[in-house]
């Protein structure tokens, strides 16, 4: 893990001090949080083009029956994503398909006041590394880009502001619930390749796109397909399934972080003992107001280490790629040789 993690990466050029824990430090979360596009993946066997349904739409939660039994994943025979990205976008940056769906939605959307450009799962990575709970512990690299006055951050493998800093954070979305205005509900969307835990959950998702248009993104390749309906915020579900053995009290503190940072309003806990459901907990971000105190000193550690990032970026100068790498409970910043950026023309937008 360690020899592949330093692949293509050059000298260290600094390191990044790692904060220490604020038992005072104030409550931060997400203000001016909004949805600002949304895209679903459309798998297209005849051709290796890379096709997004923009703004497309989550799968529709509808209440299953209890109990029912799902199998272990080990049976599933569909295509099971860790970054679908950096599957789909395999000659140029994975974020480069977050940048073209905001554009393509929200065509005015001002790229340049953007402070980070980056995906939940690096806030994730960042707010619990070294955590003394061992949780978020494990050693990780985090691409890292200057567009502009933008620093952009790639995995490894709505415009929000948290703590005075603007951010543009994509993130999967698990489900939706049903919307009570017929008006508003989202043409059909396609989703060929379902996974059967939301089979399982009974996610709605019809077979057939209703195109209103289709367009290219031209440094990408990017079939866009303009369908559906951005699902509003108050909506969005997040979806987690944990056995009860050995800890028949679910902890919240698991996933508390997730939810903070895209601001999902609503999760649902499916509680199995051996793959066999009889309980889906329910609970509200907005009721969560203890569990989120108890994490603020994790999302200030987030907060710094990005700030620490963007003042040795500014510093080098936007010509040098580099990687942050968390290892041995240290982070540190190295040249990177290797690195795919963005394409020039969505350089463009953040300027």
């Amino acid at each position: 893990m360690e020899s592949s993690m330093y692949k293509d990466l050059g000298s260290k050029l600094a390191p990044i001090p790692r904060p220490v824990a604020q038992r005072l430090a104030p409550f931060v979360e997400p203000t001016n949080f909004e949805g600002v596009s949304s895209y679903n993946w459309l798998d297209e066997p005849q051709t290796t083009t890379p096709t997004m349904i923009v703004p497309g739409s989550p799968a529709v939660w509808t209440p299953p029956p209890l109990p029912f039994l799902l199998i272990r994943d080990k049976q599933l025979q569909s295509t099971q994503f860790v970054n679908q990205n950096a599957y789909r976008m395999q000659h140029s940056s994975s974020m480069a398909a977050l940048v073209v769906a905001v554009k393509a939605y929200n065509p005015s959307f001002r790229f340049a006041e953007i402070d980070f450009a980056l995906h939940r799962n690096d806030l994730l990575k960042l707010s619990t590394a070294g955590n003394e709970s061992g949780r978020g512990s494990k050693d990780f690299r985090i691409d890292l880009e200057l567009v502009g006055k933008t620093v952009v951050l790639t995995r490894w493998e709505a415009k929000t502001e948290l703590g005075g800093l603007k951010f543009l954070e994509g993130f999967t979305v698990d489900a939706r619930l049903p919307l009570d205005t017929p008006s508003a509900t989202p043409p059909p969307i396609s989703e060929r390749n379902l996974d059967e835990l939301m089979q399982a959950f009974n996610l709605s998702s019809p077979d057939t796109p209703v195109a209103e248009s289709l367009s290219q993104n031209p440094s990408t390749g990017i079939k866009i397909l303009r369908s559906g309906t951005l699902a509003p915020q108050s909506s969005i579900v997040e979806i987690k399934t944990r056995s009860l053995f050995p800890t028949p009290n679910y902890n919240l503190n698991e996933c508390i972080h997730a939810l903070v940072f895209s601001q999902t309003p609503h999760l649902f806990v499916g509680r199995h003992d051996r793959g066999r459901f009889n309980k889906i907990l329910n609970f509200d971000l907005e009721d969560l107001g203890t569990e989120k105190k108890m994490i603020k000193s994790d999302i200030y550690k987030a907060i710094e280490v990005l700030k620490s990032v963007r003042e040795v970026m500014r510093k080098e100068g936007g010509a040098k790629r580099m990687s942050l790498v968390f290892s041995n409970g240290e982070f540190t910043i190295h040249e990177n040789k290797g690195i795919v950026g963005l394409p020039d023309e969505l350089k463009e937008y953040f300027k």
